[in-house]
């Protein structure tokens, strides 16, 4: 949005007049709209008007008392509360979409952001000069799009790669953290992954906004606590796709973005054209492709064994891997399930055909099927073998085993016979407990994980209601 205006209209004389508090250039950045208008329905010469896009300086809220007359900035000077929220410190207003004067305190205002709810109960001080006061009305409630998760043995239960806010290190799960530590400061955080025997170990892949050359993919030694920017990106990179790192933590291997056809829009010019995958042992300082593999494809890494990666192509259903750390890549099953032509998901689903591995056993693959199910492998991917119940598999997760067990329990997003949700077996999938309900379907699940410490806890994402996390309550069934 580069360009827009407020009237408003005499509903006596039929004229239109334009009260418009201020206007950009009409370009990229420098040119804005406007998001909202509100009225005080107790004073209605007062108006609050929210621009829209003004990227720069940054988005404002006007404020007039002479119904569009005159018209006061208030962002510019007002207070932030950050307390309940302590990321927001490094996050200014943006989308302002609504904005409302509450009918029965014309002190109190709120309005949204890209992040959540602003409100401020002191919204006359504008009018003596003084700063409007703002805290975040947030507590318990996320606008967050959770791009994937991370449950390690050690450290911080709960990791997460976000759109828009990069990311989080979730060392307490009801209190708000700060984003991950910059430098790199990532617009989205798209991928994460831990190395299966240094769980500490962390590496993540993402965008940058306005991006001049800063490195689109990090890693950690410390749980995420800090991060490092690594060395370069492989030839025709444009950031993010998935990333994997080897069980010691020595190789990573990246398949991000391809650079966009000229003129190619949509879908077509957020992903980019197909790059080959690419390894590195010097994080970063050198790269080379994964021979073998056909470009695009996601890779991960066996959790128990250094030297060995798995692929697999939703395209043709070949599975491949590698034993000598993604340098060369060889087919082993065939004729797999298939993603169905066009079957694109939003960025925030998994996409069809998603491939995992199993932490506490090497060689051990999950291939998880929109359209066929759920298929297991005992051999490091020479065979599968299709699981009985579930009949559409979106996301599959792990955690610890039952009490006097030794099998990680599998968590399912899926679908079981007619019914759609959340699903837990202490089986290997043998049988499944549906552990949500219709009342509870959350807009949309999206990537799951379990907890490998606590049996029975549960990490899902959302489409743009942020993590949930659920433990069993009351007396725990064999499952």
């Amino acid at each position: 949005m580069t360009d827009g205006a407020v009237w408003k209209f005499d509903t006596t004389t039929g004229v239109w007049t334009d009260i418009t508090p201020a206007r950009g250039d009409g370009k990229p950045r420098t040119g804005f709209g406007y998001g909202a208008v509100t009225v005080d329905p107790a004073h209605p010469d007062t108006i609050l008007a929210s621009t829209f896009c003004r990227f720069e300086p940054h988005d404002e809220i006007y404020r007039s008392t002479d119904a569009g007359r005159t018209w006061r900035p208030l962002l510019a000077t007002s207070t932030w509360d950050h307390s309940g929220a302590s990321w927001t410190e490094h996050h200014t207003p943006h989308w302002m979409s609504d904005v409302k004067i509450d009918p029965f305190d014309s002190d109190h205002a709120l309005f949204t952001t890209g992040y959540g709810i602003w409100a401020s109960r002191n919204l006359a001080a504008a009018d003596s000069g003084a700063a409007v006061a703002w805290w975040f009305q947030d507590e318990g409630l996320e606008e967050t799009v959770p791009l994937g998760l991370i449950s390690p043995p050690v450290g911080p239960h709960l990791i997460s790669a976000i759109g828009d806010l990069d990311g989080y290190r979730h060392d307490e799960l009801d209190r708000p953290q700060l984003q991950f530590t910059p430098p790199p400061r990532f617009a989205n955080s798209e991928s994460i992954a831990f190395a299966g025997a240094k769980p500490t170990n962390l590496v993540r892949s993402g965008t940058i906004r306005n991006r001049t050359a800063e490195i689109r993919a990090a890693w950690s030694a410390d749980s995420g606590a800090t991060w490092a920017a690594l060395a370069s990106e492989p030839p025709g990179s444009a950031g993010a796709g998935s990333i994997a790192l080897s069980a010691d933590g020595a190789s990573i291997v990246w398949t991000p973005r391809g650079q966009p056809k000229p003129g190619a829009t949509g879908s077509a010019a957020w992903v980019g054209e197909p790059l080959t995958p690419h390894f590195t042992r010097d994080h970063g300082a050198t790269w080379t492709a994964c021979a073998g593999l056909p470009a695009g494809l996601r890779v991960i890494a066996d959790p128990a064994d250094a030297a060995t990666f798995y692929a697999y192509d939703p395209a043709t259903g070949t599975l491949y891997a590698s034993t000598d750390s993604a340098a060369h890549f060889a087919a082993r099953a065939t004729g797999l399930a298939k993603q169905a032509p066009g079957d694109g998901q939003p960025r925030w689903r998994p996409p069809a055909g998603l491939l995992y591995t199993a932490p506490d056993r090497a060689g051990e693959l999950w291939l998880a099927s929109r359209e066929s199910g759920l298929f297991r492998s005992t051999d490091g991917g020479a065979s599968f073998a299709r699981l009985a119940g579930p009949a559409e598999a979106y996301s599959l997760g792990f955690g610890a085993p039952a009490p006097g067990g030794t099998q990680s329990t599998l968590y399912l997003v899926g679908k079981l016979g007619p019914t759609k949700g959340l699903f837990r077996s202490t089986d290997g999938g043998a049988t499944w407990l549906r552990i949500n309900d219709d009342a509870h379907q959350f807009g949309a699940l999206g990537h799951v994980t379990g907890d490998p410490r606590l049996f029975g806890r549960v990490y899902f994402a959302t489409g743009g209601r942020g993590i949930f996390y659920g433990d069993p309550v009351g007396s725990l069934s064999a499952q």
